[in-house]
């Protein structure tokens, strides 16, 4: 039965997918996300007959739950519409030294790490280093001192923000273009490290995801000249990720590379469904997602073995993250709660700074969960916040000088 049940859970997603795109029409947010999950499922199909027989056990059941708790985190977004909105925005201080400090703290980045990331693409020795990942992962060279440490989680908090400026200085008449440059380099560079820091290929889709939300924002807005410009540059960044992925798959599959895409793109439904959903004998209680404030306090965050996951470090989705925290009833009430706190930052009548940090933040965060959820989950949104509250002061003091 178990084939039965991976290609309804296919069918399903396909379904949504051609709905959305003939109520819409357009390909934006709301159908590039769902399209991620519909190619997921596809590709779950491929995963499951290209196993042994028997790899995976699955019930209907799990795919039933998946589908309903993403249906209600997808709900801001897919009555989130542009046509009506205003777009408000006037450049400010907070803007510039936010931006400088996020331009700063990458070249600071850049600098340091190139010597490290040209040794390992020298390599080429990403299966090790993959393994290294997975078997003794603090023994993996993410960084070389505290303030490097300090300046990549700051990027990474500030990315959001980045984004969001980046595109909307596309959208003014004048700009400086070497500021734009920069500050583009600032966003994908230090993206590309930490991937190859330990040879991963999420990373890439996660700030390509970034990258592509950003612009179905402001695409009405930007200058067509600009768009051919910014479309080179986007071809040329995805010139490099496919040759780095392609490099990464190669070295860690060998002769298995074309079997190993259709499990990495396409096991996460499957590992919820065959070693979480099912399995699990108890919960942690939120601590996963809490775990950097669990660790702070020198507690255990996560036991997933003793929880009875019986798939560990493979990809749950980030549904299945919070299943794993929470369980069967505390998602669904747990995604209520998100799509409460999220739904005033997509009904607003106008698109300023401050809401548009949020909405990159909530659909990238559903986006890279066709994955899993990754470490310090909850700290980055709290941080997301503290980002957002920034914002939102520079909006205030303009609207004082008013």
């Amino acid at each position: 039965m178990s084939n039965i049940f991976v290609n309804i859970n296919a069918i399903a997603y396909v379904l949504l997918l051609v709905l959305a795109w003939y109520k819409r029409k357009t390909f934006d947010i709301y159908v590039l996300l769902v399209f991620l999950y519909a190619f997921t499922a596809v590709m779950c199909v491929g995963n499951f007959y290209s196993e042994r027989e028997g790899y995976w056990t699955l019930g209907i059941g799990a795919f039933i739950y998946l589908f309903i708790v993403l249906l209600i985190f997808l709900y801001p977004i897919k009555h989130f519409s542009l046509e009506s909105k205003k777009f408000i925005f006037k450049d400010n201080g907070y803007y510039v030294t936010l931006s400088i400090i996020f331009i700063f703290f990458a070249i600071y980045d850049i600098i340091t790490s190139f010597g490290h990331t040209q040794e390992i693409i020298q390599s080429g020795a990403y299966a090790d280093l993959r393994l290294q990942a997975y078997t003794d992962a603090e023994s993996v060279e993410y960084y070389s001192s505290g303030f490097q440490r300090f300046a990549k989680n700051t990027n990474s908090y500030l990315k959001p923000f980045a984004i969001a400026y980046f595109y909307n200085k596309l959208t003014q008449e004048k700009t400086n273009k070497f500021f734009i440059i920069a500050l583009f380099v600032a966003i994908v560079a230090p993206s590309f490290i930490a991937a190859v820091a330990d040879a991963s290929r999420a990373m890439l889709v996660i700030i390509a995801s970034q990258l592509a939300i950003g612009y179905f924002i402001y695409k009405q807005s930007i200058p067509r000249s600009r768009k051919r410009l910014l479309m080179f540059g986007a071809l040329a960044v995805l010139a490099v990720f496919i040759a780095y992925s392609l490099a990464v798959t190669v070295s860690r599959f060998g002769d298995e590379a074309n079997n190993s895409l259709f499990f990495y793109f396409g096991h996460s439904m499957l590992a919820f469904n065959d070693g979480v959903f099912y399995s699990m004998t108890q919960f942690s209680c939120g601590s996963k997602f809490l775990d950097w404030f669990v660790s702070l306090f020198g507690l255990e965050s996560y036991f997933p073995r003793a929880m009875g996951v019986t798939r560990p470090g493979a990809f749950i989705t980030f549904i299945g993250s919070l299943f794993t925290d929470f369980g069967f009833w505390g998602t669904p009430l747990i995604a209520l709660l998100g799509v409460f706190i999220m739904n005033r930052f997509f009904t607003k009548p106008y698109i300023k700074m401050s809401n548009t940090i949020m909405i990159i933040f909530y659909c990238t965060t559903i986006a890279n969960g066709i994955f899993v959820s990754p470490l310090h989950r909850g700290l980055s949104w709290l941080m997301t916040f503290v980002v957002y509250f920034i914002v939102k002061l520079g909006e205030r003091s303009v609207t004082k000088q008013k």
